[in-house]
């Protein structure tokens, strides 16, 4: 029913057994018996209220967030697996991955990604070369990532499993992280401020960036800031519009790929957002940088 008016229902509920109470004091002794009878009868009814929201709030979380079988990771890998926590990820999504897999005993979070819990966590640091880093040592082994809130594209990786928002990877020494797009949502949406960073392959060569942008219908038109190192562009994404932008990868060092808006928008399930990626590749090096629109303007 809402905020507002669950507050007034308690206020409301509250007021009339005051008054009861009130009542009921007068009618000593028999007024004991019936004021024990409302308290365990209210009591009851409130107890079964709050076991019928917790269990609805379960069944609704199962049926969004978590995979037919619970302890997927678990049945998919050996030994012990790390958490990685992406930038925008949903500790809530986390823990659930947690408390049906007990073979996630590590949690790692990288860039401005928030800790799951208070039970403590581990940085982790990407090299020049995208190699992952735990205190100066490479991550090895199992590697659970959550992918509600950002894209993960390893390089040299084998790819175990995955469930909703989540992927399980085999880590390796040899594994390196080739993309992460921190602020680009599952359904493709971007945050309001949005990084694509790139690291070389592990066979360099000349790549380009490309990135299909949208704007659904029923959105107010977004102006886009676009920049990469030197490179900096204003995109103007219409309703209905889709606009393509290309732009190079240097071979041997990491690129970083800014779009930003200061006028987001806002959707039904409070995340701001600026327009959607619909498609993020990495392609051979073809051409120059561009930022081209396609019934848009750049």
């Amino acid at each position: 029913i809402g905020s507002v008016d669950a507050a007034l229902a308690v206020a409301l509920a509250a007021a009339v057994l005051s008054a009861l109470a009130l009542a009921l004091a007068r009618l000593r002794p028999r007024g004991t018996g019936v004021a024990l009878v409302v308290a365990l009868t209210t009591g009851a009814l409130a107890s079964f209220g709050a076991s019928a929201a917790d269990r609805a709030n379960s069944d609704a979380v199962r049926s969004a967030f978590l995979p037919e079988r619970l302890t997927w990771v678990d049945d998919a890998s050996t030994g012990r697996v790390a958490l990685l926590q992406l930038p925008f990820a949903d500790a809530g999504r986390a823990l659930d991955q947690l408390f049906w897999n007990r073979s996630v005993r590590e949690v790692l979070t990288i860039g401005d990604a928030e800790a799951v819990d208070a039970y403590g966590s581990q940085s982790v640091r990407v090299s020049p070369a995208g190699q992952l880093l735990v205190g100066g040592r490479p991550v090895v082994g199992p590697l659970l990532v959550q992918t509600s809130g950002s894209t993960f594209a390893p390089d040299g990786a084998d790819r175990l499993d995955g469930g909703p928002g989540f992927e399980l990877w085999r880590w390796t020494e040899g594994s390196r992280l080739g993309l992460l797009a921190a602020g680009r949502y599952d359904d493709g949406w971007l945050a309001a401020r949005a990084s694509f960073m790139v690291w070389p392959a592990r066979k360099p060569h000349p790549r380009v960036l490309r990135l299909t942008l949208e704007l659904p219908p029923g959105f107010g038109a977004q102006e886009l800031r676009v920049s990469a190192g030197p490179t900096r562009r204003r995109l103007v994404l219409r309703p209905g519009t889709r606009a393509t932008i290309v732009l190079p990868v240097p071979a041997a060092r990491p690129r970083t790929v800014l779009i930003e808006t200061s006028a987001p928008a806002f959707l039904p399930d409070a995340r701001v957002v600026s327009a959607r990626a619909t498609a993020v590749r990495l392609l051979p090096a073809g051409g120059a940088a561009s930022v081209a629109g396609s019934r848009g303007s750049a």
